[in-house]
């Protein structure tokens, strides 16, 4: 049984997850037919609550600390339980 608690993105939530998964496809070369599924990936972490992801740091991030924790979260999200699989540490967390 999943006892994961999920609320609603707030407008500005949506919104910096939105400029991310733009900044993703551009700064990472992601293909933009990809650009719906950063979303959902970037907003399934967040909202779940399964890592203290920290958005507004990660849109802000280095170049290559941002394309590590895009990169990372595209090749470890398990996307059955919205968690990191393989040790994988993101950089952008925290307040």
């Amino acid at each position: 049984m999943n006892h994961q608690q999920h609320y609603a993105l707030s407008d500005k939530e949506a919104e910096l997850i939105s400029e991310i998964a733009n900044r993703a496809c551009i700064v990472c070369m992601i293909p933009r037919d990809s650009y719906l599924g950063i979303i959902d990936d970037v907003s399934s972490l967040y909202t779940f609550g399964l890592v203290n992801l920290n958005l507004d740091k990660l849109l802000k991030a280095s170049v290559a600390d941002f394309s590590h924790d895009i990169n990372g979260i595209r090749n470890h999200l398990n996307r059955s339980t919205s968690k990191l699989e393989g040790n994988f540490t993101l950089k952008a967390t925290g307040d």
